[in-house]
This record gives C-alpha cells, sequence and structure tokens, in this order.
C-alpha cells in the first residue's frame, strides 16, 4: 500500500506539471483510495476536499461532456467522504456527503448511483435511530432497484427493511424481507450476502424468544463463514451463538463464545465489536448474580463507545449498570442509568415512527400494485393492437405473395433466355481483363524500372561526376608535384582530395540506400538511439567540408534524448541534411541543429545560407521534377539526399517539411513519433 500511496504522488505530480486536468483528478482519486485502505481516512478526506474544490473551479467553463465527468467525479468523491465519515461513526458528516452526492448523480441522471446513495442515507439514519426517514430512503432505493433489475442492491434494500422492522421489534415483517433477500442471495451464489441474510433471521427469531430455531440459523452462518474465512463475520456469529446459550442458562458455553469473539474484535481493532461483546458479557454477569463485575464490564463497554452513536449498545450496558446497581443499593446511579436506558429505548420505540413506518410500507405497496396494474393495461392495449395488425399484415402478405409468385415465374422464363448469352460474355469479359490486367502490371513495372534506370544514370553522370574529377585532378597534381611544394601547400591538397572522396562516398552510400529503397529491400528495424550522439557522429564525419568553409556547426540537442528509430536511416538522415547544410552555408557561416518536445520530437537543422526561392520550394519533394542547385562554393545536386530523407523519415512514421527565406537561410525539420 505504501508503494500505491507513492505511485499515486508521482502520477499526480507529473500530470500537475504538464497541467493534465484528467489525469490529475484520477491520480489523486487514487491516492486518497490509497490512503484510506492504509489505515490513513484524515488524508484521504483531505486529498477528497482538494479534488472537490479544484472541480467545483472547472464546472462552469466545462462543456456538455466535460460537465459529465465532473459530475461523476463529485458524485465519487462525495460518496467516498461519506463512507469515510460512516467508518468514523461522524453520522452528520457523513450525510451531508451522501447528500450532496445525491446533486450530482442527479445531474447526471445515473439512477443506480441515486439508488446507492439513498441506501447509504437510510442507513445512516437507521443508525441515529430514526427509522421512518430511513425507510423512506430505503423504499426510494428499492423502487429503482426494482426498475434496474438490479438484483444484488435489491437483496440489500429488502435486508435494510428488515432491519428496520427488527429495530422496530415487528419481528414477524423483519423475517419476511430478510427471506427476500435471502431468495437473491442464494440464486445469485453470494454466500457472504446468504450469511448475512441467516444472521438476521436468527435474531428475528432470537428476540421471538424462539432459541432453538434462532441457533439453527447463526449454525448456518458460521458454516459459510467457516468456509469464507471472514474473521470479521466470525465474531458476529460467536457473539449472537453465545447470547442464545446464555438465555439458555448454558452460560459457560456463552462465556466461550464471548471470549473467542472479543479476541477477533481485539485484534481487528474493531471498537464497536468489543464495546458490544462486553456489553453481552456484563448481561451474563449478571445473570450470575456476580453484580461488581457485571458493572465493571459495563463501564469498560462504556469507553469504547462514549462519544459514539451506537445506540442499541448503550441501551444494552445502561439496563444492566441499571439493574446491577440497583441489587448492589448504589439506587442513585441504579436511576441515573435507568433513565439513560429508557431515553435511548424511547427514541427507538416512538408510536410515531410505528404508524410512519405502517403508512410508508402500506404507500409503497399501493404504489407499486398501480404501478403493475397499469404496466397490465398497457400491456393489454399492445396485445390487442398487435392481434389487429396481425390481420391486417396477413392480408397484405397474401397480396404480396401471389404477386411475387407471378413476377417470379416471369423473371425465371426471362433469366432462361439470357443464361447462356450472359455466359458466354462474362467468360469473354474475364479473359479480356484478365489480358489488360496482366498489360497494365507489366507497364508499370516497365515504366518504373525505366524511371529508376534514368534517374540512377542521371545521378551518375552528374552528382558522382565532380567529386570523381576532383580526386583524379589532385591525384594527378600531388604526383606531379612531389618535391615541388611545401608540406603546408601538400597538406592542404590532401585536405581538398580527402574532401573529394568523401563526397564521393557520400554519393555512393545515397546510391546504394536509394536503390535497395526502389527494389523494396530495406526494413524498418527501430531501436532506442541517442539522438545527440548521432548528431555528433555525423558533424564529425564532415569536419573537413566544415573547415574548408569555416563553419560554426553548434548541436542544442539535449545529451539525454533517447529516440526510437532505424539506426542507419536515422544516421542516413542526419548525415545527408548536415552536408546539404554546409553546401550551402556561406564561408563563416553559421549551422545550429535543435530538438523541440511536446507531443512529437521535432528535430530542425538550420543555416544562414542562400536560402531557397518561393517558386522552388514545390519542387523540393517533386517525383517528377528535378531541382538542380548549386551549393555556396558551386557543388551541384538532383536531390537524391533529401528524397532519401523524405522516404526513411515516413517509413518510421514521421514527416519532413522545409523553411526558408531566400538569401537569409533555410530550416529542415522533421517529426518523429
Amino acid at each position: 500500500m505504501e508503494r500505491a500511496i507513492k505511485c499515486g504522488k508521482e502520477a499526480n505530480n507529473i500530470a500537475n506539471k504538464y497541467n493534465l486536468f484528467k489525469e490529475k483528478t484520477e491520480a489523486r482519486m487514487c491516492l486518497a483510495a490509497a490512503y484510506n485502505h492504509n489505515k490513513q481516512p484524515d488524508d484521504a478526506l483531505l486529498i477528497y476536499s482538494q479534488i472537490i474544490r479544484d472541480i467545483e473551479s472547472k464546472q462552469k467553463e466545462a462543456d456538455k461532456t466535460r460537465k459529465d465527468y465532473i459530475y461523476s467525479c463529485l458524485a465519487e468523491c462525495y460518496t467516498n467522504k461519506g463512507d469515510i465519515y460512516s467508518e468514523k461513526e461522524l453520522h452528520k458528516q457523513a450525510l451531508s456527503a451522501y447528500h450532496k452526492a445525491l446533486i450530482f448523480f442527479r445531474k447526471k441522471g445515473d439512477k443506480k448511483g441515486i439508488a446507492n446513495c439513498y441506501n447509504s442515507i437510510g442507513v445512516k439514519y437507521s443508525d441515529q435511530g430514526t427509522y421512518d426517514i430511513a425507510l423512506n430512503y430505503y423504499l426510494k432505493a428499492l423502487l429503482i432497484k426494482e426498475e434496474l433489475g438490479d438484483m444484488k442492491m435489491l437483496s440489500v434494500c429488502y435486508t435494510n427493511i428488515g432491519v428496520v422492522y427488527f429495530y422496530q421489534e415487528d419481528f414477524e415483517n423483519a423475517i419476511e424481507y430478510y427471506n427476500k433477500a435471502l431468495k437473491i442471495d442464494q440464486k445469485a451464489g453470494d454466500r457472504e450476502g446468504e450469511s448475512t441474510c441467516l444472521n438476521n433471521i436468527g435474531s428475528s427469531y432470537f428476540s421471538l424468544n424462539k432459541f432453538e430455531k434462532a441457533l439453527e440459523y447463526y449454525n448456518k452462518a458460521l458454516k459459510i463463514d467457516l468456509l469464507l474465512n471472514n474473521t470479521l463475520i466470525l465474531a458476529r456469529d460467536l457473539n449472537n451463538i453465545g447470547l442464545v446459550y446464555a438465555n439458555q442458562k448454558k452460560y459457560s458455553g456463552a462465556m466461550e463464545s464471548y471470549q473467542k469473539s472479543f479476541s477477533i474484535y481485539n485484534q481487528l481493532e474493531n471498537d464497536y465489536g468489543k464495546a458490544a461483546i462486553l456489553a453481552n458479557i456484563a448481561d451474563l454477569y449478571y445473570k450470575l448474580d456476580n453484580f461488581s463485575m457485571a458493572v465493571s464490564k459495563a463501564n469498560e463497554s462504556l469507553e469504547y463507545i462514549q462519544n459514539t452513536q451506537a445506540y442499541f449498545v448503550k441501551q444494552s450496558v445502561y439496563n444492566t449498570l441499571s439493574e446491577a446497581n440497583e441489587k448492589l443499593g448504589n439506587f442513585n446511579y441504579a436511576l441515573s442509568y435507568y433513565k439513560k436506558y429508557s431515553e435511548i429505548k424511547n427514541n427507538i420505540l416512538t408510536g410515531e415512527q410505528r404508524n410512519k413506518i405502517s403508512k410508508q410500507m402500506t404507500q409503497y405497496e399501493v404504489d407499486k400494485k398501480e404501478k403493475e396494474n397499469t404496466i397490465l393495461k398497457q400491456q393489454n392495449q399492445i396485445q390487442l393492437l398487435s392481434l389487429k395488425n396481425q390481420r391486417i399484415v396477413t392480408y397484405i402478405l397474401i397480396i404480396v405473395l401471389l404477386f411475387v409468385i407471378v413476377t417470379a415465374v416471369f423473371i425465371f422464363y426471362l433469366y432462361r433466355i439470357n443464361k447462356k448469352t450472359n455466359q458466354f460474355l462474362e467468360a469473354h469479359k474475364q479473359r479480356l481483363q484478365n489480358t489488360n490486367s496482366k498489360l497494365l502490371a507489366t507497364k508499370r513495372d516497365l515504366t518504373d524500372t525505366i524511371a529508376v534506370r534514368d534517374k540512377f544514370l542521371s545521378i551518375l553522370s552528374h552528382d558522382l561526376k565532380n567529386p570523381l574529377i576532383s580526386v583524379i585532378s589532385f591525384t594527378q597534381l600531388i604526383k606531379n608535384s612531389i618535391g615541388n611544394i611545401s608540406e603546408k601547400e601538400l597538406k592542404g591538397l590532401a585536405e581538398n582530395l580527402s574532401l573529394s572522396i568523401n563526397q564521393m562516398y557520400q554519393m555512393l552510400e545515397n546510391l546504394l540506400l536509394w536503390t535497395m529503397s526502389q527494389q523494396k529491400l530495406l526494413l524498418v528495424n527501430k531501436e532506442n538511439i541517442n539522438a545527440h550522439k548521432i548528431i555528433e557522429k555525423n558533424i564529425l564525419f564532415h569536419k573537413i567540408s566544415i573547415d574548408s568553409k569555416n563553419i560554426t556547426v553548434s548541436n542544442h540537442v539535449d545529451k539525454n534524448l533517447i529516440i526510437s528509430f532505424d539506426k542507419n536511416m536515422i544516421d542516413a538522415i542526419f548525415r545527408n541534411l548536415i552536408s546539404n547544410a554546409i553546401k550551402f552555408a556561406p564561408q563563416n557561416g553559421e549551422i545550429k541543429i535543435f530538438s523541440h518536445i511536446s507531443d512529437k520530437t521535432i528535430f530542425e537543422i538550420n543555416d544562414n545560407g542562400i536560402g531557397i526561392k518561393e517558386e522552388d520550394m514545390p519542387k523540393l519533394f517533386s517525383e517528377e521534377t528535378v531541382l538542380i542547385k548549386n551549393g555556396t562554393m558551386h557543388q551541384k545536386g538532383h536531390g537524391l539526399g533529401l528524397s532519401l530523407c523524405q522516404e526513411f523519415i515516413k517509413k518510421n512514421g514521421g514527416e519532413i517539411w522545409i523553411e526558408s527565406i531566400y538569401e537569409k537561410g533555410t530550416s529542415v525539420k522533421f517529426s518523429i513519433q
């Protein structure tokens, strides 16, 4: 869980850095959930409050799609806050949060969310003992869940209604609704839900003093929970079995069950559970006439729930303290605790609440019956209309069928006449199409071959001719001048010779790559490459050309920038683009290489050379037009390198473009994924 918190913080920092609203919200939602699971509810509440504050500031400027997302986030945040407050037994704060969540579920039109909110609100009112209000919300949730056919939540609604009846001591109705929930859970194979229903039915029979029946259901629940290994629920089962034993005067068995249950609650640090068990142990000591121990255990129970609204545990504790103190002769204490006991009992069992609950259930049944009658009437009307329409449709179908039969006979007659003619024409047409396709394919292949040959010969006769002549000239000059020239002059000739050889090598390398590309022999093999290093390598490759023109080349690309690209292709791209920049840069010129990172990585090779005329720009990447352009030292080229760059960049999922101002300079840019 600590790792989850760390990952949530990192995700939030990244989203915050790039101002990603949705990703930032989701990262913080995950972080808050991680805090809550790590038993840091206050940190979780703080995060949810921050999310709510940030999202609410975005509501006015959001469009409909974004508003739906905002409503969902706000509803989820308020719901989660309500759940955390519930765990902390802060019922007022929980109710406030659930009511706010309900507002946004309604705005979004999320019926399932609305029903779940109604249910959560009902639980909170039930926890506070206001069962008439709780039942009102449970019934609202039930109507929606019946409409949606959500069986799992129907089971929850039936269970909650059963709980209301149980606490109003209407145990027969409680059993009826618990059994409805039990049937749904058994059908769905929900063993945990089945265990809860069995336990609730057992508690109802216990309250009816049918102890053997109660024990039967408690043992069924215990059997399931042992299989599920759910320790919290096992503690509940053991407590309930202890209650049965206590009322059957099997006191040793009761004490053993209580102690096992208390041990589990103690391990889980569940204060409410420990308080409930201690209350039962106090009652057991009272039955054993050990009144001092009864008072001691009752007071110990109160320490766990003094500042909570655990009404039923407090009711039991105050009753035990009143009766035990009376037996001990502490009449003032006995009277004081009896008043507290009576106050809670009267709040829970008011006649007004009973009447409201009865009216609400009656109204629910009436509404449900009216709804069923309305649906039945609609179904009958639909059925009558359907029968009437069926007769009309039958007559129409007979007429249409007769027409179809006559038409089919006529069409079949025409079909037999034309079948042989069509077969002959189709066969002849197919032969012509096959012959034509073969001729067109042959023509395309021949045209492509001739174009490749012409371009190849053109490049050989122009681009390769000049550096080859230079090599021959410099070689002859060196040969004839040996012994007659200084070492410095000889070094200059050697550098010029090396420059010409490099130009020839680059041209041959480009020709080889271009030829392989035309023959579809080049395959893309992407790998992770350090962009800065590959650029430095190609700057070094052109060092003689750079020095010969005294050009300043600066590499501004991040030294740690890693790109995914075919290594040979990216090498050829930078080699050709840097070569072009050198070719068109002036003496003492400047070349700058940049990278820009947004959703894509963009490289830029910028020179302050002669630039490109506006009318020549469309010719740069044209396959039909050849743009012959001289460099600042009269170097000629046919754009083979630029064509190669364009093809390699496209193969790797990018694109290339050129921005230029004539006599000012040029920027060649290309993007990669």
